[in-house]
């Protein structure tokens, strides 16, 4: 994140990573004050990233919980002197937190939440930025600073680069066997190869590796270094963006 002068851009330049299929993780704590937001139930990932939202302003918490679901849960909280306690019991990914707040500002609800939670990251939001600020933030380890009226598809950038940094799959476990069975039929026709050429190649069954290529079966992590090495291909190219 390079911070200057305020507006501060929020980046997106981590690189993607591969995460291992079929993690399960528990989900974390609902929000006190306001409705938390409801995933898609036709989008079905492996765990969501659980977000605490701490701003007295309820307009921000509504179109927060409106613009994101599926892999994102939200909790919103407007007090900010009740969010320690929250992220205290746990659960929580990452918190967004407004700079100004009445009874306690967000830098000293970061100090207060940095001495109950070390891993979870903190996102400052603010519709006054400033140098000063943004640069304590910094000193601070927050992963973005970002001024309102805040860029949803920006901040959406951000979480899942928060994600992949701290290795979340966020991906539904269907997407993944898609992604990885279409990509590895690509490279086998790109290559010119039947089923039973890349069988013979790689020791795996033409069965096997159809199941693969139509997301019908998972494969082992021995396997697909079998079928990588026989395409001439990256393991990670496999698995594409994810």
């Amino acid at each position: 994140m390079h911070l200057t002068e305020p507006p501060i851009p929020v980046q997106d330049a981590a690189p993607r990573g591969v995460a291992q299929p079929g993690s399960a993780f528990g989900s974390g704590p609902k929000g006190r004050r306001f409705k938390s937001s409801r995933p898609d139930p036709k989008i079905r990932p492996s765990t969501r990233l659980e977000v605490l939202v701490v701003d007295d302003d309820e307009a921000t918490c509504d179109l927060l919980r409106d613009a994101f679901d599926g892999p994102f849960h939200l909790s919103c909280q407007s007090d900010p002197r009740r969010a320690a306690k929250q992220v205290r019991r746990g659960g929580y990914h990452v918190a967004l937190l407004d700079l100004r707040m009445p009874g306690m500002s967000g830098m000293d609800l970061l100090a207060r939440i940095r001495r109950v939670d070390s891993d979870i990251a903190v996102v400052i939001i603010t519709g006054h930025p400033s140098v000063d600020s943004a640069t304590a933030s910094i000193e601070q380890g927050v992963a973005a600073y970002i001024r309102k009226p805040i860029d949803v598809e920006g901040l959406r950038r951000t979480l899942m680069r928060i994600a992949r940094e701290k290795g979340i799959l966020l991906d539904s476990p269907e997407l993944l066997l898609a992604t990885v069975g279409k990509n590895v039929r690509d490279l086998r026709v790109k290559r010119g190869l039947s089923l039973r050429q890349l069988s013979r190649r790689t020791g795996l069954s033409p069965s096997l590796l159809s199941s693969i290529e139509r997301a019908a079966a998972s494969a082992s992590l021995s396997s697909l270094l079998r079928v990588s090495a026989a395409l001439g291909t990256r393991l990670r190219d496999l698995f594409g963006t994810l």
